[in-house]
């Protein structure tokens, strides 16, 4: 049941990076978790969402916001997906587009935990305190640490994934030989169509991370995200319609809703 199961995939997650890694790198288990990840984002973040629609008492807000959560996260997700994926195979990466997105899964799933793992703490504030400003702050600071939880475990998928590819990547060959069995392939044969060894050339670098066009990404990521995050909003008040009208941006807020405190 993917009920359960998504469990036993998040503990995983937090616990077992390093097989979760390899699979991937390996193609294994690639569907299940495509479900389970997005099963654990949805309903953790969703929790969470809910948690901050309590600021306004019980109500719709309370529903808005727990779909706004998911919402947030799913969005931002798919919409950088594309960009991540140009951008390491622009620069030399193997990476499928199933391997990317598995990868991404697996950060947002680290953050959406994050998120569920501080609802007691946001909870007890919501609880015993009013001041707007300090739950908005609060918030954020839950939401930082996700998305930071987030890249950094991300980025270490990343590069161990490229780590194995080092070590079981193709075979260099200079001699027009399949280095694995001996039998003489063509000059651009990618594999040994005896053996099936991956090739490659003596010269060639070959497939390679590179830390540039990932790190762009994950810039890209960060703005794509926070500015969701201000077309999405309100999250604590009670606003009769789903979102409100577009106009202004994250950054501008944060400096408006700071400066008061300084």
């Amino acid at each position: 049941m993917v009920e359960i199961r998504f469990l036993g995939t998040v503990e995983t997650v937090l616990k077992n990076r390093r097989q979760l890694f390899a699979n991937i790198h390996d193609k294994r288990n690639l569907k299940n978790y495509f479900i389970d990840f997005q099963v654990a984002i949805f309903l953790f973040s969703f929790i969470y969402g809910a948690s901050m629609g309590f600021f306004s008492g019980l109500g719709i807000q309370v529903l808005y916001s727990a779909l706004k959560i998911p919402l947030l996260l799913f969005l931002t997700l798919y919409i950088c997906v594309p960009t991540f994926y140009v951008l390491d195979s622009l620069s030399g990466g193997a990476l499928s587009f199933r391997q990317m997105l598995t990868i991404l899964l697996a950060g947002f799933t680290i953050m959406a935990t994050i998120l569920v793992a501080f609802l007691p703490v946001t909870a007890f504030f919501l609880l015993t305190t009013s001041d707007y400003s300090f739950i908005v702050l609060l918030t954020l600071a839950v939401f930082a640490l996700g998305g930071i939880g987030a890249v950094i475990y991300f980025l270490q998928g990343y590069f161990t994934i490229y780590r194995l590819e080092t070590e079981t990547g193709p075979q260099i060959t200079d001699s027009g030989k399949c280095p694995q069995c001996g039998r003489k392939i063509k000059e651009d044969q990618a594999f040994c169509p005896s053996c099936g060894t991956r090739i490659m050339y003596d010269g060639d670098k070959g497939f390679r991370a590179s830390s540039l066009p990932i790190l762009i990404g994950v810039f890209v990521l960060i703005f794509v995200g926070t500015q969701l995050a201000w077309i999405l909003r309100p999250y604590f008040h009670f606003y009769p319609f789903f979102i409100r009208p577009l106009g202004g941006n994250f950054y501008l807020a944060m400096l408006e809703l700071i400066f008061p405190w300084l």
